[in-house]
């Protein structure tokens, strides 16, 4: 029996609300860990980051600071 298979296993018996956990989790360790993801993908990390805009704003001392 794989370790998936394993897991499949343990999750099915557990409640909905447990197995949405699990889920979560599993999404997680991939995000964190780049699985799925190019080494492409993976290396640029923050150069997709989009970069705000601000040019035309007018940011005024006086009033950033009154709130």
């Amino acid at each position: 029996m794989t370790t998936a298979e394993r897991i499949y296993a343990e999750v099915k018996r557990l409640p909905e609300d447990l197995a949405d956990r699990v889920l979560d989790f599993v999404l997680s360790l991939e995000q964190r860990h780049a699985v799925g993801q190019t080494v492409q993908e993976t290396e640029r990390g923050e150069a997709e980051v989009p970069v705000l805009d601000t040019r035309g704003w007018h940011f005024d001392r006086e009033q950033a600071n009154a709130r």
